[in-house]
């Protein structure tokens, strides 16, 4: 097993054909891990120190990427940050967990000196990542912290949408039907929606995304404020496009967006990444309504998980979303 430390930002352009290939034979398979979405992210807003740590069979075959950064405090710390990641990962190849987690804990137990601890954000219940690096951080006599920091509500997707009905509570079933008919018999003309695809310009449907996501929430209106979090969002957005995960969809009432979902369709999942909706026809629902549209439609696609991500909004249990809990994972040398 070879590892090898890279430090250059050139080093992702270079992985770029191996990369999303390890990502589908991991264990944390999620857009997250992908090239588009760390790529994209160290592009904007990457700082401090890169430390990519690769590890290749004896034949050279790609079976670990260990995504990091050395903060200005000499924490080495998760790729993707807390603000705009919502599920971080080591990327190992599940044929070669074993020695790729060993492997790696061997080096960064040996370049312990060069930073203050490592803090891996953000890990899914059934990250590997925990399961491993906590036994092997310990056996080193590392204290090793583990604490929950977010939830991720999500729907286990049935067959049908009468089976996801079937899901929710007696009150919250008839009031999801009752704004589905107020919304589609309380406008003279029609209300529709559709997915961003091939024939639309999406630089066009990214601004227009931006004006409903600012006009949501002040909240939104300021995230959209910082420069850096709107490139982001400018150079992600055609990239996941490009790749075919993006799921951006748009409700319209007499022909107005008023509602929108930027998504990501990947893994037969659906993961809800952010939203925005405006308030003009705040009383047709139709932020509700289009969510309701985009679970019906992942059933019929036969997708298994609709995936609301980091938060505990309100909405996201009224739709059915149960909780997972989120994790970060803290090692002192």
């Amino acid at each position: 097993m070879k590892i090898e430390l890279h430090h250059e930002p050139t080093i992702f352009e270079a992985l770029r054909p191996e990369w999303n290939t390890l990502v589908q034979n991991s264990g944390g398979n999620t857009p997250f891990s992908t090239w588009e979405f760390l790529a994209t992210w160290w592009d904007v807003y990457g700082t401090g120190q890169l430390w990519l740590i690769t590890a290749r069979t004896d034949d050279g075959k790609l079976v670990g990427l260990m995504p990091m950064c050395l903060d200005d405090n000499r924490l080495l710390c998760s790729i993707g940050g807390l603000d705009v990641t919502d599920y971080c990962d080591v990327i190992v190849h599940r044929d070669h967990e074993v020695v790729v987690y060993n492997a790696f804990s061997d080096f960064l137990f040996s370049h312990r000196d060069d930073f203050s601890g490592i803090s891996f954000y953000n890990l899914r219940p059934d990250a590997p990542t925990r399961t491993y690096f906590c036994d092997l951080f310990q056996a080193k006599g590392c204290q090793i912290t583990q604490k929950q920091v977010e939830v991720t509500p999500h729907i286990m997707l049935p067959t049908t949408s009468d089976g996801y009905y079937d899901m929710l509570d007696k009150k919250q079933r008839g009031e999801i039907r009752r704004k589905i008919r107020r919304a589609e018999a309380g406008v003279e003309e029609t209300i529709d929606w559709y997915v961003v695809g091939a024939e639309h310009d999406i630089h066009a449907h990214i601004q227009t995304f931006f004006d409903l996501m600012a006009s949501s929430s002040p909240h939104k209106a300021q995230f959209l404020q910082n420069s850096q979090h709107r490139a982001f969002f400018q150079k992600l957005i055609p990239r996941m496009h490009e790749a075919g995960w993006l799921r951006l969809a748009f409700l319209r009432v007499d022909g107005t967006p008023c509602a929108s979902y930027l998504n990501f369709d990947y893994d037969k999942r659906i993961w809800v990444y952010n939203s925005g909706f405006s308030y003009q026809y705040e009383s047709l629902s139709t932020g509700i309504v289009l969510l309701v549209y985009l679970i019906e439609d992942a059933i019929a696609r036969g997708y298994t998980v609709f995936d609301f991500l980091r938060g505990n909004e309100t909405y996201k249990y009224r739709m059915g979303g149960v909780d997972a809990p989120l994790y970060q994972l803290d090692v002192v040398f």
